[in-house]
């Protein structure tokens, strides 16, 4: 089994923050005179942003689960340390893009929320790995 790679959900609420926050920068472009370091302040926050929505993954590798949320942060879980995964609506910062989030529980205090977009196949995957999971999630209506 190769890599399995899960993107994060996007709700539609953090495009219209970022398309928000983009635009609300838009003016500092537009001062007289040029502002290079505007430019470099706008483009960098329009970057980093970016990456972020659009490289925020979990990656399944043999029995080890990568994070990813964008260039700056990446994490790995051993798939044997996870003990439970429930649904979790918490606004805690974390590597999901959504509030439909699921919380991994691994080691003896550890957790990462995070929010796939095809759910029900990531935890299917990685009860494949270690099917000594406890999972308290609803599942998502087709």
């Amino acid at each position: 089994m190769g890599d399995l790679k899960y993107k994060s959900e996007v709700e539609l609420w953090l495009y219209l923050v970022i398309i928000g926050s983009c635009a609300a920068m838009l003016p500092l472009l537009f001062l007289k005179p040029f502002s290079w370091v505007a430019f470099f302040i706008v483009a960098g926050t329009w970057l980093f942003m970016l990456d972020i929505l659009f490289n925020t993954r979990y990656i399944i590798k043999g029995d080890v689960l990568v994070v990813r949320c964008g260039a700056f942060f990446k994490s790995s879980v051993s798939i044997h340390s996870i003990k439970e995964i429930t649904g979790s609506r918490s606004i805690v910062s974390s590597p999901a893009l959504s509030l439909d989030r699921i919380a991994i529980r691994y080691n003896k205090y550890d957790e990462v929320m995070i929010s796939p977009k095809d759910r029900d196949a990531f935890i299917s995957h990685l009860l494949e790995v270690n099917s000594n999971i406890v999972v308290s999630v609803k599942r998502k209506a087709a």
